[in-house]
C-alpha cells in the first residue's frame, strides 16, 4: 500500500495539471451527486437510531427477529435493517457509534459490518434493472449475508440495553458532526481511487476499484452480455475497493481481510448460481 501511495504521489508531481483536474472534477461530481444523498442519509439515520421511541419499538419487535438473525441486542436489529436499506458506508458510521455508546457488543457490531456492508438496496435495484438482471440475485445476496452473519456471530449472553432519552439538540449536533466527518473521509477516498483508475487502464477491472465510475463504463466494454452481467453482479457484491476503504476509514479496528473474505465467499456462490441458472434455465 505504501508503494501505491508513493506511485500516486510521484504521479501528482509529474502531472500537476491533470492532478488538479482529477481533484476538481471528483469533488464536483461528489458534491453534486453523492453528497446530496449521503449527508441526509447519515444524518437522518443517526437521528432515527438514537431516537428513544424508535429504540422502544426495536425492543418490542426484537423477540420476533432474535432467532432469525441470531442477535443479542434490539439495536442490532435496527442496524441490520439500516445496512440493507441504506448501505455502507453510512450504516458503518451508525454501527461504530452504537459500539462506542455501548448499545451493542463490539464483537456483534463488527460482525454486522463484515456481513452487511453492502450498497443501498435502491441503488442495487437500479443497477440490476439497468442491465436487465433479475432482482432474485439481490434477494439471494441478502439471504446469504444473513446466513453468514448467523454463522460468525457467536452469542455468549443477552446484551443488556436500555433506551435513554437524550436531548434533541445533542443528538442533532452529534449527527451533523458524524456526517461531516465521514463525508470528507469518503471524498478523500474517492479522489485516491480516481487516481488509481488513471493508473490501471483495464476497464473490466474499473467497477472492482471504483464501482460508481466502473459500472457506468461496463456498457462501453466490448464483451459478451452474459460476461457483463457477471461483472455487474460480482461488482455489486464486492462494492469496489473505494467503498471498502471508505468503510475502513471509519474505524481502525475493522479487519480488511475479514471484510473482503466475506464478500468473496458470497460473490463466488452467487456467480456460480448465475452460471448454473444461465446454463440450465435460460
Amino acid at each position: 500500500m505504501i508503494i501505491l501511495y508513493l506511485i500516486i504521489f510521484i504521479f501528482t508531481l509529474i502531472n500537476q495539471d491533470l492532478s488538479k483536474e482529477i481533484i476538481i472534477n471528483t469533488s464536483i461530481t461528489f458534491f453534486s451527486t453523492i453528497y446530496p444523498i449521503l449527508f441526509p442519509s447519515i444524518f437522518l439515520l443517526y437521528l432515527i437510531n438514537n431516537n428513544y421511541y424508535y429504540q422502544l419499538l426495536l425492543i418490542k419487535i426484537y423477540p420476533l427477529f432474535k432467532r432469525l438473525f441470531n442477535i443479542s441486542s434490539p439495536i442490532s436489529l435496527g442496524l441490520i435493517i439500516s445496512s440493507i436499506l441504506i448501505g455502507a458506508p453510512s450504516s458503518t458510521i451508525l454501527i461504530i457509534n452504537a459500539i462506542k455508546n455501548n448499545q451493542i457488543s463490539k464483537n456483534e457490531g463488527y460482525n454486522i459490518i463484515y456481513s452487511f456492508s453492502m450498497l443501498s438496496i435502491s441503488y442495487s435495484i437500479f443497477i440490476l434493472n439497468k442491465f436487465n438482471i433479475s432482482i432474485l440475485y439481490l434477494i439471494i445476496y441478502i439471504l446469504l449475508s444473513i446466513i453468514y452473519f448467523r454463522i460468525i456471530n457467536k452469542i455468549n449472553s443477552e446484551y443488556k440495553f436500555s433506551p435513554i432519552k437524550n436531548k434533541a439538540i445533542l443528538i442533532i449536533k452529534d449527527g451533523i458532526y458524524s456526517a461531516f466527518k465521514a463525508i470528507f473521509s469518503i471524498l478523500g477516498m474517492c479522489i485516491f481511487f480516481r487516481y488509481l483508475l488513471m493508473l490501471i487502464p483495464i476497464k473490466t477491472l474499473n467497477s472492482y476499484i471504483e464501482i460508481l465510475i466502473g459500472l457506468n463504463e461496463v456498457n462501453n466494454i466490448n464483451l459478451d452480455l452474459e460476461i457483463k452481467k457477471i461483472i455487474v453482479i460480482s461488482s455489486l457484491i464486492f462494492t469496489g475497493l473505494s467503498v471498502i476503504f471508505q468503510i475502513l476509514s471509519i474505524d481502525d479496528d475493522i479487519s480488511i481481510i475479514r471484510l473482503i473474505k466475506n464478500k468473496l465467499i458470497i460473490m463466488i456462490f452467487i456467480v456460480l448460481f448465475f452460471l448454473f441458472n444461465s446454463c440450465f434455465f435460460t
